[in-house]
């Protein structure tokens, strides 16, 4: 499993394909700087934005992302 196979899908997605696969990860979330002035992001989907090497798997970092926006991969 490679990085750009991950980047891009949902959280669940990702897990999925990495226990199949049995590899070790871990997620880090992170939030737009802009959040606090917009609308709220509490619906939509974790997307993975960042993968990287971390000791013992992988470090994927995920950004929720609202649905229906256009950005299917």
């Amino acid at each position: 499993m490679t990085a750009f196979e991950l980047t891009g899908l949902r959280l669940e997605e990702a897990a999925e394909l990495l226990e199949r696969d049995g590899i070790s990860y871990s997620v880090e979330k992170i939030e737009p700087f802009y959040r606090a002035e917009a609308q709220p992001l509490g619906k939509g989907s974790f997307r993975i934005v960042r993968v990287r090497e971390a000791k013992g798997g992988l470090a994927l970092t995920v950004c929720r992302v609202p649905d229906g926006t256009g950005a299917e991969v």
